[in-house]
């Protein structure tokens, strides 16, 4: 008897095939939506989050200026610093979604971290010269403090432009947000170079 023909034909495959693919071209598209979707929250978050801390910039560089200032007369200033912990996130999570601007975003995340570092030093810093019982061991920590906090207002100074980075990269992807926010960082910039001018004249 003749034996039936196993063999699969061009058009047995595609049927097979079609299916598969189609499947994962829509899997594919699921997750570009999904991760578009996320990006456009993500800019949203970090820009708003810029933009409502913009007015604390200058208080923070000349709060570190004052450090600075009281140290050099052997005096103590003690103060608090906040840095969102969300900008780190959105910052990280925005350079695996946006791929072609990640440069901008690990840089801005890593000066984030630059900062909140030399804060902590200052801060540590202030805590030996509490307890310290005054003599060379005060008088080197007050040469300390005023060297850290000139450091932390120039860590400042570069944050602020690396935000100014991630502002003009949104706006560019998102025409709709206000321009005025980025002129504003310009002008924040401009602002904090003067005061740290100012301060080591």
């Amino acid at each position: 008897m003749p034996q039936p023909n196993t063999l699969l034909t061009w058009a047995d495959v595609l049927k097979l095939c079609v299916p598969f693919a189609f499947a994962l071209v829509l899997i594919w598209a699921k997750l570009a939506y999904e991760n578009r979707l996320e990006r456009n929250a993500k800019r949203m978050s970090l820009w708003r989050s810029i933009s409502d801390a913009q007015g604390n910039f200058i208080r923070s560089v000349d709060t570190i200026g004052r450090i600075a200032t009281a140290a050099s007369a052997n005096k103590l200033v003690t103060v608090t610093f906040d840095i969102p912990g969300g900008l780190v996130e959105f910052a990280n999570r925005l350079a695996e979604l946006d791929t072609y601007n990640a440069h901008i975003y690990i840089s801005y995340s890593s000066h984030i971290q630059i900062v909140l570092s030399g804060i902590e030093s200052l801060k540590a810093l202030n805590v030996a010269y509490i307890q310290s019982l005054g003599g060379e061991t005060r008088e080197r920590l007050v040469k300390a403090m005023g060297c850290q906090a000139a450091a932390v207002r120039k860590d400042l100074l570069t944050l602020a432009r690396r935000e100014l980075d991630v502002l003009e990269i949104i706006r560019q992807a998102e025409p709709s947000f206000d321009r005025q926010i980025v002129d504003k960082q310009k002008k924040i910039i401009e602002d904090i170079s003067s005061t740290i001018d100012r301060h080591v004249a």
